[in-house]
Order: C-alpha cells, then structure tokens, then sequence
C-alpha cells in the first residue's frame, strides 16, 4: 500500500491556486483547472520546465478499475519518493525546499483544492458537490466547502468517496472482469490563519479507509492476442484482498523575526494499519483458496524546522529533520522503530541573467549515515533562451521490507544489512519560449551503486506465471547501473487550439530491458464559448506510445516488482478523449478512455480497461 501514502502526500501538499479580484468566482475555478495544455498558463509559469529534471519513474495507480503501472516524471530536486528506474518506493523525508510533484502523462481530472485571493489571500468561499459515474459499478462522489471566518482565518472541509468493480469474491475468483475492485473514503479538515505580521498557521487532519481486491492474472484466457498465447489459460492465480486505513495530522507555523529571517516548524504524526488477505488459487485443483493473513501497523511521526533568511531573489537557509518510523506489527517485524535525522544547508544566489541553488546535508537512519546535495545552475541566454544544469547525489537507505523480509513458507523473519543506495546524476538541458511557443529539451545521466533489487526466492513448478504466490527476498548489486535518456517537449498555442507532445528516450543496454525506449504522448486541446458564451467547453484529444519492453511482474504478498522476460509490454497507441464545459455553476465531464479498445497491459497478467465512457457532473456554490 505504499502507492496509497503517495496517493495522501500528494494530496496533502497540493500547492493553493492563485486568482485575481477581477474575475467571477466560477469562471476562475474552470480556468484554473482547465485541462493540461494551456499555453499561457504554461508561459506565465514557465519555472515548471526549469525546475524540472525529467527524471522518468514508475508508479501503481488504480486506474478505472484497473491496475496499471505508469511511467510519470518527477522533479528531483525535491527527492524523489520513487525510484525511476527500479519501481522501488522510499520511506524518505521530504526535503525542506517542497515535497513531491508528481505529474501523471493524460491525466484530466482534477483535484479539488483551496482557491486563494492573490490580494487578500483568503480562501473564496466556495462549495463542491461531485458525482462521477465509472465503468463496472463504479461512481465517486466528491464535496468540499471553503469558508472565511474572518479577515484572518478560513476553514475548508472535504470529504472523497469513490467504489468500483466488484467486491464479490465469487466474480474476483470465476476472473470477471474488472481484474479488481476498490472502495475508499477520505475526509481532510484544514484549518489557517495569517496576520498582516507574517505570521502564518496552517493544521490539517486527513482520515481515510481504503478497501481494494485484485485478482493476479484473471481474464487472460479471454484475450486473443499473441502476447498471451503462451500462457496456460486453465490457470488462474491468487487474489488479494486488502483493508487500510490511515490518520494523517499535519501542522506548519511561519513566524517572522525581522523583514529578512522566517522561522518555519513542520510537524506531523501518520498512523497507517492494513490487513492483508491472499487467496492461492493455484495450490488445489479444486481452486480452494489458500488463504494467508498479513498484518501491518505503522506510524511515522517528525519535524522539520528551519531558518530562512532573504534578501530580494537570494536566499540562504538551515534546517534540521528528525523523523522516527515505527512498525507495531506485521508477520515479521514487532515493535521495531528506526530514527532518521538530516541536517543541512541550502542557499540560493541569483544575479541579473544567473541563478544557482545549492544543497547539502547529511541524514543519518538507523546505524548508517552519509552526505546528499544537488547544485543547479540556471543562466538566461536571452529573452528566449534559458539554459540549465544539475549535478546530484543522493543516498537512500534500505526500508523496513528490504531490511526484514519473510520466508512465505516458514514466516521466519530474515535480517539483512545493505549498504544505502548512492544515485549521481547529471541534467543539462535548455528551455526556449517565445509568443506561444515552448520548446524543452534535455538530457539525463544516472548513476545508481548499491542498488537493491527483489527477486525470486522461491517459484511453484518454476513458472513465474503458473501462480501469482511468490517468496520474494532482496539483494543488492554491488556493480553501478547506468542510465542515459533525453528528452523533448514542444506545445505550440494557435488560436483556440493547443498542441503538445512528449518524446523520451532511453537508450537501453539490450533487448530485453523493462524500460521502454521510446515513450510518446500527444496533445490537441480546444477551447472556446458556445451559445452566445452561455457555454464554455474545453476538448482534449491524446494519444500515448510505448516501445516494447518486459513490464516487470508484480508477485504477492510482498507487492514487489521482479523482472521477468517472457512477455513484452507496449507498442501499441492508446487514445484517450475529453470533454468539459461550464454553464453557470454547473460543470460537466466526459471521458472516454483507449477508443481503440486495444487489448494491452502496463503489469503482465493484469489487463487494462477495454474501450469505456467516464461521466462527471459538479456544483459550485458561492457561499
């Protein structure tokens, strides 16, 4: 459930939206989260494409129903919770200088979050009221309510529900489609206040109770495609079935000391438990399900606090974080807790055409401790041209699953002791934007020692298909990895039209990698008023392509990534399409996704949606 702590982190820290007193309330809460592409949102925030290194990742999401593993980007710069080239997620501090930012290629929904006055800097009062129809019994269901209390407080409460597929285990086992179901709620409570000194509180609460079930390789023998004609089609695998649930308390002070020194105090508690059901199918011919229990409880609690001082665009800070992880229970851990500590400075210079930020710091976790820092220069060429380039290296330190890892067949709990994963990396790259033109391109250079890698430890009748129950175990490489991609991005805005595309490259070692060589999206948006402007209405057409590669496998109850070379992902186009409009405080949605219907996968065994139509209707009220 590591892809639910990233799904509660990015919406925790989810940047405010800024608006201007001059506009209506409804009208800036649709430009605002208008559909990815609008190349003027693009200009006027062009900071995105110099922050951003390109790094390619991976993560698992519960896409409509099913699940999928997507490749996404991140910005580097602040540390990345994934690892981009081994689908390793990381219990890391986020840094000082921002938290994650994760940006899914295609992705049209949209979050709801505070919308801020830039003058007042008020919340707008505001309230949401969402209704989303999904495929296979599928409906979500969304309301927030943004309120002022005075000039100096504001309050927002929000509250997420969303289902899907089915929770029959009878259709989870007979391999009905949809290959999983999911049932999750999330209520956030968000408290602020701010004075005309500086000073600046924020306290939030978020509980969330998570209910998803997956079946491993369900439906296969459905599909008539050469990918799966070497699959045993009699045979089906196991099914998870899992409850989580998570308590999130976040707080921030910003007290100013004089016109140049802020201090700033970060704290926060999260409590995480979850059971864990496995069902093996494959170990009775009469397919009567194995079932095993997996017990999690975990809480994370720390702080983060620094000293900033600036002077006009520069800036030097110093921080301190302590965080300690604790595990409670689970089959092979009891109340073992581990401290984390980083200490570290960071400093920015900026000049008339130059910039340079620098960091370092040295994080100490459990008995082991080692130095982190990145410099990134930036430097404008010209009105047009902005040239940039980063030099990192960057530790990560085991976790707990790869320190402790369990025999399936015993359940004794195994230790180990690896050495921390060292990442080097050199960007380089230029941004060049002009009227309505941007054009990025870079190129990334990675070096990965110590880095750990699953495998398997034990496979029934050696076949990594046959079954989906697997004994997983850890071991780390003790020869460097390397890794070298560039990448390309160009939007071009004409009239109501916006066009955009992204080209990646990876240049693979062989054959055989689990990483595409080429990835590809593209985009065409239009937007305009119909209807003696009564109606505004945003189109979106997109198409993705990967290369073919060995999609890595996802095996059960460890949930880890293992490599495997008998199936080969991609190389095909899928084409999404998306429409939204406005009339009044009404907005519609409608989406249809892989318009193809092509039948592919992203994870072997689990395949993605067929040709399917998402619908979604929202209220705004000013309160």
């Amino acid at each position: 459930m590591k892809n639910i702590y990233l799904f509660f982190v990015l919406f925790l820290f989810n940047p405010a939206i800024s608006v201007s007193n001059s506009d209506s309330l409804f009208t800036n809460f649709f430009r605002n989260y208008s559909v990815h592409g609008n190349i003027n949102n693009e200009i006027k925030n062009n900071n995105f494409f110099l922050n951003e290194t390109g790094i390619i990742g991976e993560q698992i999401n519960y896409q409509s129903g099913t699940l999928s593993r997507r490749l996404v980007e991140f910005n580097y710069l602040n540390r990345s919770l994934i690892d981009p080239f081994n689908s390793r997620i990381y219990e890391h501090l986020l840094p000082h200088s921002g938290f994650v930012k994760i940006e899914t290629v295609n992705e049209n929904n949209f979050n709801f979050t505070p919308i801020v006055n830039r003058t007042t800097k008020k919340y707008l009062p505001l309230t949401i009221l969402s209704f989303s129809q999904l495929p296979y019994e599928g409906n979500e269901f969304k309301t927030l309510f943004n309120s002022s209390i005075n000039d100096n407080s504001s309050f927002t409460f929000e509250l997420n529900k969303t289902s899907f597929g089915s929770k029959s285990k009878e259709n989870l086992f007979a391999g009905r489609f949809p290959n999983s179901f999911s049932d999750f709620w999330t209520s956030r409570a968000h408290y602020e206040y701010h004075d005309t000194s500086g000073f600046l509180l924020s306290i939030q609460n978020i509980f969330g109770e998570s209910e998803n079930g997956i079946n491993n390789g369900i439906r296969f023998s459905t599909i008539e495609d050469s990918m799966y004609n070497d699959l045993d089609a009699s045979v089906r695998s196991s099914s998870t079935y899992n409850i989580s649930k998570v308590h999130h308390f976040d707080g921030f002070f910003e007290i100013p000391i004089s016109t140049n020194f802020v201090y700033n105090l970060h704290f926060y508690k999260s409590i995480f438990n979850e059971q864990i059901n496995t069902y093996d199918n494959i170990l009775d011919s009469t397919f009567t399900p194995l079932d095993l229990r997996n017990k999690h409880e975990s809480n994370n609690a720390g702080y983060l606090t620094s000293f900033v001082f600036k002077s006009n665009l520069n800036s030097i800070s110093v921080f301190y974080k302590n965080e300690k992880h604790s595990v409670v229970e689970n089959n092979f851990v009891h109340n073992q807790s581990a401290d984390k500590s980083i200490f570290g400075f960071n400093g920015k210079l900026a000049l008339t055409d130059l910039s340079i930020t620098a960091e370092i710091e040295k994080e100490k976790y459990r008995t082991q401790e080692g130095f982190s820092g990145y410099t990134k220069l930036n430097w404008k060429l010209n009105d047009h041209n902005q040239f940039f380039v980063l030099f990192s290296s960057t530790l990560h330190f085991p976790n707990f699953q790869e320190i402790y890892w369990s025999d399936v067949l015993t359940f004794q709990p195994v230790k180990r002791d690896f050495d921390p994963i060292r990442i080097e990396q050199v960007s380089i790259g230029n941004n060049y934007i002009v009227n309505n033109s941007i054009i990025n391109l870079s190129v990334h250079s990675q070096n990965i020692y110590n880095n750990i890698q699953p495998e398997l430890s034990s496979v029934v009748n050696n076949n990594l298909f046959s079954q989906g129950f697997h004994n997983t175990t850890f071991q780390q490489e003790k020869s460097s990895k390397s890794n070298l991609f560039v990448r390309i991005y160009l939007s071009q805005a004409f009239s109501n039209f916006v066009f955009s595309t992204r080209i990646a490259h990876y240049f693979n070692e062989n054959d055989s990698s689990s990483f595409p060589s080429n990835h590809l999206t593209f985009n065409l948006s239009y937007s305009n008023y119909f209807f003696k402007k009564s109606l505004f209405s945003t189109f979106n057409l997109s198409a993705e392509y990967y290369s073919n590669y060995f999609g890595k496998m996802l095996v059960y109850p460890s949930r880890t990534f293992v490599e495997q070379r008998l199936m080969k992902m991609g190389n095909q186009f899928i084409v999404n399409a998306f429409l939204r409009g406005y009339v009044n405080s009404v907005i519609f949605e409608i989406k249809g996704e892989n318009l193809l219907d092509k039948k592919y996968m992203t994870i072997p065994l689990y395949p993605m949606m067929p040709r399917n139509l998402n619908f979604k209707i929202s209220w705004l009220f000013d309160n």
